[in-house]
């Protein structure tokens, strides 16, 4: 794994200095869609803070099958929070189907505020270990994965801000959970 860190040792420092700059991002500045941003009346738990806690973990595995497993772990707790979040607020929110376009920014969301160390070198361990035949659920989670890393180290104040602006469109003032809460 030393190489690994060593080869990569440019983006695991991008990644540390933008994950330091934007750590008190809210889902919403990541394009989070607003019924996924779990933030409640009831609840003041932080948003995803289980999915954060699982990714934490991926640097303490050692085998690229098991970090796979994590990440794999990671997504399904995603799926598990937002539950848990409606059941909580006791929130009856038609449509919580989590597809690529709504996980994407979640998992992004979860990865910055995680703060991994060596996630560039993690994800060339796992890359070059994993089977080559490797398809299906973990294969995606896998690529998401690499994408919600690229994503974080491009990150800018102005995609931030464009994000929270994209907010005020009325369509996503109209949300089921706006009117619950009114």
């Amino acid at each position: 794994f030393p190489a690994f860190k060593q080869m990569h040792q440019e983006e695991d420092d991008s990644f540390q200095r933008i994950t330091t700059k934007f750590i008190t991002c809210s889902p919403l500045h990541l394009g989070v869609v607003r019924k996924f941003w779990l933030l409640g009346v009831t609840s003041s738990a932080s948003p995803y803070a289980s999915v954060i806690t699982a990714l934490r973990r991926l640097s303490l595995i050692c085998f690229s099958t098991g970090k796979l497993q994590q990440l794999h772990n990671s997504t399904k707790e995603i799926y598990k929070s937002i539950d848990n979040f409606y059941k909580s607020e006791k929130t009856q929110v038609p449509d919580l189907v989590v597809g690529s376009d709504e996980l994407m920014p979640i998992f992004t969301y979860a990865v910055l505020r995680s703060q991994l160390q060596s996630p560039f070198a993690q994800t060339a361990f796992i890359e070059r270990l994993m089977p080559d035949n490797l398809m299906g659920e973990k294969s995606f989670i896998f690529v998401t994965f690499q994408m919600s890393l690229q994503h974080v180290i491009s990150l800018t104040q102005e995609i931030i801000q464009d994000n929270a602006s994209a907010v005020r469109h009325p369509k996503d003032l109209d949300s089921p959970l706006s009117k619950a809460k009114e």
